[in-house]
C-alpha cells in the first residue's frame, strides 16, 4: 500500500509547477479576528464549539450557505484540500452589500491563510475526507480514510486550475473537504500563516501582539507572512496593500480597482471610508486624535490620502482604518521611520 508522503508526490508530479505544492497541505481560510483567536488558543474549533463558546469573533461565512447545512456538519472543524475554491472567490474581500453576490452575501474583509501539513493531518486520529465538501448538505456524503481511500480522490478534478465548462462538477470537486469532529490542534501541522498584502499583515501582527500571550505572539509572528509568488489570493473586493507616510500625509494604496469583484455595479460612492490616526505618548496614552471619513467608489478608487492634524509632540501613532465598518488597517507606527512599534 501507498504511503500518504508517496501520493502526496506523485500528485505533486502531475500538476504544473506554479502549483505543484498545493498537494503538501490544507487549508483554512478565515477572517483577520478568527486567525487571531486561532492562533490564541492553537485550535480550530468546529463551527459549533466556536458559537458555543464564543469564540468567532467575525463570521465571513454565507448566512445563506449556513442556513440549509445540516447541523451535524457544524461539529466539525473544516479545510480544504486546495486554495482558491469558488466559495473564496465570493467571499475574500470586503465588498459593499450592492456588490456581493446576493444569493450568499459572504464577506470576508481581511482573509488570512494557515497551511497545515497535509502528510501530518492525514495521519491524525479522526480526520477524515469528503470528496465535493459539505458545504449546503448533509452527512449523506462518504467520509473516507486511509491512504486506499485517499488515493481513490480525483485529485484530477480537485487541483483543476484553469477554466472549465459552465455545470462542470469541477466546482464541486474543488470544494472537497478535509474535517475533524470537534477541532484541529495546530502545534504539529502549522507550515505557514499566509497574508494578502504587507498592510494585512502589519494588522494581523498588530493584533495579536496586543491581545495574545506574548510567548504566542512570538512562537507565530516569523511563520506569519506576505508572499504574493504563492498566488492563493484572488485579490477581489476592496482591500489596502500598503500604507505610507510623506509629508505630513497618510497614502493609503488599495488594490488594483479593474480588478475588483462585481465593479461595474458600482456607484461612485459604494464605501464609506473611516481613517482614525491617535497620537501616542511614551506609555501609548492618547494625546489627541485625529478623524478623516468620506465616500469612495469601489470600482475607481486606487489610492487614499489623510493629512492628520495634531499640536502633540510625538512621532507614534495609531492608525486604524475602516471601510463600512470593517477594520480594514490597524498598526502603531514611528512616524520618522515608519516603523512598526
Amino acid at each position: 500500500m501507498k504511503s500518504y508522503r508517496k501520493i502526496i508526490e506523485e500528485e505533486r508530479a502531475k500538476l504544473e509547477q506554479n502549483v505543484s505544492w498545493w498537494p503538501l497541505y490544507f487549508y483554512h481560510f478565515t477572517d483577520v479576528y478568527n486567525a487571531v483567536s486561532i492562533i490564541k488558543s492553537e485550535y480550530i474549533y468546529s463551527r459549533h464549539t466556536a458559537d458555543k463558546e464564543k469564540l468567532m469573533s467575525s463570521d465571513n461565512a454565507s448566512p445563506n450557505v449556513i442556513n440549509i447545512t445540516d447541523k451535524k456538519v457544524t461539529e466539525y472543524a473544516r479545510l480544504y484540500m486546495r486554495p482558491k475554491t469558488p466559495t473564496q472567490y465570493h467571499n475574500e474581500g470586503h465588498k459593499p452589500e450592492h456588490i456581493r453576490n446576493q444569493d450568499l452575501n459572504a464577506n470576508c474583509p481581511i482573509p488570512i491563510f494557515f497551511f497545515l501539513d497535509a502528510e501530518k493531518m492525514l495521519s491524525m486520529d479522526g480526520v477524515k475526507i469528503v470528496e465535493k465538501g459539505l458545504a449546503g448538505h448533509s452527512l449523506d456524503r462518504e467520509f473516507i480514510s486511509g491512504p486506499e481511500a485517499y488515493s481513490s480522490l480525483n485529485f484530477d478534478k480537485i487541483f483543476h486550475n484553469g477554466s472549465h465548462l459552465p455545470g462542470s462538477d469541477i466546482t464541486q470537486y474543488k470544494h472537497t473537504e478535509v474535517v475533524r469532529e470537534g477541532g484541529i490542534p495546530i502545534p504539529d501541522i502549522i507550515r505557514g500563516i499566509v497574508c494578502r498584502s504587507i498592510a494585512e499583515k502589519q494588522t494581523l501582527l498588530y493584533l495579536l501582539k496586543n491581545s495574545a500571550p506574548y510567548n504566542k505572539y512570538i512562537k507565530y509572528k516569523s511563520i506569519i507572512s506576505f508572499k504574493p509568488d504563492t498566488d492563493v489570493f484572488f485579490n477581489n473586493g476592496i482591500f489596502i496593500k500598503k500604507v505610507k507616510f510623506e509629508e505630513d500625509t497618510f497614502y493609503i494604496e488599495l488594490n488594483d480597482s479593474e480588478r475588483r469583484y462585481n465593479k461595474d455595479n458600482a456607484n461612485g460612492k459604494d464605501v464609506y471610508v473611516e481613517v482614525f490616526v491617535d497620537w501616542l505618548g511614551k506609555n501609548q496614552e492618547v494625546l489627541s486624535r485625529s478623524i478623516g471619513h468620506g465616500e469612495v467608489g469601489y470600482g475607481n478608487t486606487n489610492i487614499i490620502t489623510f493629512t492628520p492634524k495634531s499640536d502633540a509632540i510625538t512621532n507614534y501613532v495609531l492608525i486604524k482604518v475602516t471601510f463600512d465598518g470593517c477594520l480594514m488597517y490597524q498598526n502603531i507606527v514611528n512616524l520618522d521611520k515608519f516603523e512598526i512599534v
